[in-house]
Order: structure tokens, then C-alpha cells, then sequence
């Protein structure tokens, strides 16, 4: 018997790359009979939905024809802590890991920009100043860290190495509580599944935007990467001779800001549809995707 959170299974659903292209048949007969959506998502977002509906539909029959062997995730360089490693599953519901929030430290930008020798520099310097620990014994505040930073590296990078908005501490909610979609309401579901459609359909109205919107991913890229792909991908048209640069990534905020809604909708009705809070994983199975078995549970055991 093992659980893994919502966390995990959307992280797990998130890595998965399947080597086909989700047709429609595919999204109507496992994710939800609404080829509407499957038109509105990218490519991507479906093939992650599907893999979704998979893994709680039957992991063991999408273990036996899709398998593929996971590999570690990779460091990101985001964070001051290296947040490599498996994915976790847990032996009992009780466990206290489950209701861990996450929490690090996130690297300057300007810093992760700079490049890998740069970030390895940046967290040599954290470790070596102790700033984990005494923040968590309260030694230390964020904005005395923050201080810190910037006498240390204003003069390499500038005096802006730390903007008004940016965040240096991280704490995101655990997603351990499986019982959340025990008071999912399937009418009121389809409801707002519909008027999100809606919205997408007035703010994209014909083919040409609505292919535009498939990229709204770009939006949490930088404006220099963004220009260059559409200015790339609209040679033809000269899409900045038609449009200014302002209207078009609101067009992908819009974007991105619907199918975020749509995905997580669609996200909490699988879990309902699927019963998630009630499916025994086996362990072998997780094992096989890459995942391993929480380090309190396995001394609990």
C-alpha cells in the first residue's frame, strides 16, 4: 500500500514524455469527452492530462504499455538548495511529510542567468554564510539576507541584483490532504469548464488566435525570448509590423491565465472521477516510474 500527494502527481504526470501524439479519440475516451478542450490545449497540455486521467485510471496497465524508466529529476538551478532526487510515496496517510510545505531560498535572476559556474559561486557563498539555518533559528531575517547579497554582489551585477517584487523565500502549500475532492460538484464543474471555453472564445476568435494561444507558455519567459520566438515564428506575416509587442503578450497572459484554470479544473475532476484519496498505488510499480518511498516512513515501517 502507498500514497503519493497531488504534488507528486503532477510532477510525475509533468516528466512523463510519451513518445505519440494524444488524438482526440485518445483525450475523449480517458481524459473527458469534450473535444472542445482537447482543440483549445496545446499538444502538450493535453498529452499531460491524458497521462493524468492514465496513471489513475490503471498505473499498472500504463506501466505495462507506455513504461519507461524516469530519470532523476534534474537540478533546476533555481533554488539556493540543490532540488534534485526522486519523487516520494508514503506508507500510511499519517505521515507528517505529507503535510510539509516546501521551502527554499530562490536564486537572484540576474544570478541564474549568469550561468552554472555563477549559481555553483552563489550557493558556495550561502553555505559557507550559514543564512538556512539562521534563518530558520531566527538568527537572521530576509531582509537583513537580503542586505547581505547586495553588498556582496552589487558591484559584479549591480545595484538592482535584488528587485522591489522579487521573492527570495519560497514556501508553496503542501498538496498531502486526498480528500479535497470529496465535495467536487460535477454540475457546477461543467459550468465553469464551459464559461472558461467561452472566454477563450472571445478573446481568440478564429483559427489564427486561437493557434496563438497555444503558446501561452511563453508568457513566463523573459521579453527578449518571447520577441524572438514570434518574430521567428510569424517571419511570414511580420507580426510586430501588425501588432504591438504590449497587445500580444497580454493576448498570452489572457492565454495562459484560462487554460491554467482549465488544467486545474480538469486536474481536480480527474481526481474525483478516478477516486484518488482511495487508490492503493503499488509500490513496485512507483518504484519502477522513479519514485522512492518517503525516508520517515521507511523508518516507521
Amino acid at each position: 500500500m502507498a500514497f503519493i500527494t497531488k504534488y507528486t502527481l503532477n510532477k510525475l504526470c509533468a516528466d512523463i514524455d510519451l513518445d505519440f501524439q494524444t488524438t482526440v479519440q485518445d483525450f475523449e475516451n480517458t481524459v473527458f469527452n469534450n473535444s472542445q478542450i482537447y482543440y483549445l490545449l496545446s499538444s502538450r497540455q493535453n498529452l499531460y492530462l491524458f497521462v493524468y486521467a492514465s496513471l489513475l485510471k490503471d498505473i499498472g496497465g500504463f506501466r505495462t504499455k507506455y513504461f519507461q524508466f524516469l530519470k532523476p529529476k534534474e537540478d533546476r538551478l533555481f533554488y539556493v538548495n540543490d532540488d534534485s532526487g526522486k519523487y516520494k510515496y508514503h506508507l500510511s496517510m499519517d505521515c507528517p511529510m505529507m503535510n510539509n510545505n516546501f521551502k527554499d531560498f530562490v536564486i537572484p535572476t540576474i544570478i541564474r542567468q549568469s550561468g552554472v559556474e555563477a549559481i555553483m559561486e552563489f550557493r558556495n557563498w550561502w553555505s559557507a554564510m550559514g543564512f538556512s539555518l539562521r534563518f530558520v533559528t531566527q538568527e537572521i531575517t530576509l531582509e537583513k539576507i537580503k542586505e547581505e547579497i547586495i553588498a556582496k554582489y552589487s558591484q559584479k551585477y549591480g545595484p538592482n541584483i535584488i528587485g522591489t517584487e522579487f521573492q527570495l523565500y519560497a514556501n508553496i502549500p503542501n498538496t498531502g490532504n486526498l480528500n479535497i475532492e470529496d465535495k467536487f460538484d460535477f454540475e457546477e464543474f461543467k459550468i465553469e469548464l464551459n464559461q472558461l471555453i467561452k472566454e477563450h472564445d472571445i478573446n481568440f476568435t478564429d483559427e489564427h488566435w486561437r493557434n496563438f494561444s497555444k503558446l501561452s507558455r511563453l508568457i513566463h519567459k523573459d521579453d527578449s525570448e518571447i520577441i524572438e520566438i514570434l518574430v521567428d515564428k510569424y517571419d511570414e506575416i511580420k507580426i510586430f509590423d501588425r501588432f504591438e509587442y504590449k497587445f500580444l503578450k497580454n493576448k498570452l497572459l489572457i492565454a495562459d491565465n484560462l487554460k491554467s484554470q482549465i488544467l486545474m479544473l480538469m486536474q481536480k475532476y480527474l481526481r474525483w472521477n478516478y477516486e484518488f484519496s482511495k487508490i492503493d498505488f503499488d509500490i513496485k510499480t512507483l518504484n519502477d516510474f522513479g519514485l522512492e518511498c518517503c525516508k520517515n516512513c521507511e523508518r516507521s515501517s
